[in-house]
């Protein structure tokens, strides 16, 4: 088990720091989409709707959570319409599904050399492949399987998004401007330093939470471990990819030789502090603001 020496106490401030700021970079690419689709919102504030977000999509499966609190959050925070709301939601999970698509494919090669035939890699790549083309071409198919979630969505915020026109068909033609977006270049190139510093900076967290329990794992086995289990856990569907993730992340500490005992309590740390912001911030403004419409809507 972990004692809490100055030197684990270093390691997890400087985990909780690096997370803080990782939460920030997100914030600051959500802002910088604003602006493009001809919106404002301060970092600040797209820190807090990121927190909101976070702590919807940790109580439901795939996307349901965020679909609804994200676009409710922006109208609050920004002013943006919940329709324009409901596209830029979309378009920012898009993006991170695509860091994963890109990383994934790497990442089943390098597993495979401990995990997988050099068929089974090639098998899961082209799978992979194959989900993203289908929902690209029957996006309306994807979109009602998603949908059926929104009953693990609080009803007040249902009743809300419904009020203001957060609904499928909105949500189906927001996808459908996400595929014309994409297709702009300039576009594409002003996210590419949020995304490259966003692959890089997040598997620091998980490298001092494990140097905080004395064991010493190079920066490529953590970044493996991290974008791994968290491919794995976005792909599940699970709210917050409890169980894949951990599983994943698990199973790779083991194999580069951490006990069992030690791994578990590595991934509880760092679940800890990967989730306080969404859990504190984003459950308290979440919490606030349904009361605050609710008083709104009985006056």
């Amino acid at each position: 088990m972990i004692s809490f020496t100055s030197t684990t106490i270093f390691y997890l401030s400087l985990a909780f720091f690096i997370n803080l700021l990782y939460s920030f970079l997100i914030a600051a690419r959500f802002s910088n989409l604003l602006t493009y689709f001809q919106e404002r919102m301060s970092i600040l504030h797209s820190f807090y709707v990121f927190c909101i977000s976070k702590c919807g999509a940790l109580i439901t499966p795939f996307l349901a959570g965020s679909l609804l609190t994200k676009p409710l959050a922006c109208k609050h925070y920004g002013n943006i319409p919940l329709p324009k709301g409901l596209f830029l939601t979309l378009l920012e999970q898009v993006l991170d599904f695509g860091i994963l698509i890109i990383l994934l494919p790497i990442l089943l090669l390098f597993l495979g050399t401990y995990f997988f035939a050099l068929y089974l890699q090639i098998f899961f790549i082209l799978f992979l492949l194959a989900f993203v083309l289908f929902v690209l071409i029957k996006h309306e198919l994807f979109i009602t399987f998603i949908w059926k979630f929104k009953n693990f969505v609080p009803k007040i915020l249902l009743k809300f998004g419904k009020k203001r026109g957060i609904t499928q068909e909105n949500t189906s033609e927001s996808l459908k401007q996400i595929k014309e977006s994409l297709t702009n270049k300039r576009f594409l190139l002003s996210l590419i330093p949020y995304i490259f510093i966003q692959i890089i900076l997040m598997p620091f967290v998980l490298y001092f939470v494990v140097k905080a329990f004395s064991f010493n794992l190079g920066y490529s086995q953590i970044f493996l471990t991290y974008w791994a289990s968290t491919a794995l856990g976005k792909i599940s569907g699970l709210p917050g990819g409890f169980g894949s993730t951990d599983l994943t992340m698990g199973g790779l500490l083991f194999l580069f030789r951490i006990g069992t005992l030690e791994a578990t309590s590595i991934i509880l740390a760092f679940r800890i502090i990967t989730l306080a912001p969404a859990l504190i911030i984003g459950g308290y403004l979440t919490f606030y603001l349904s009361a605050l419409y609710s008083l709104k809507k009985i006056k």
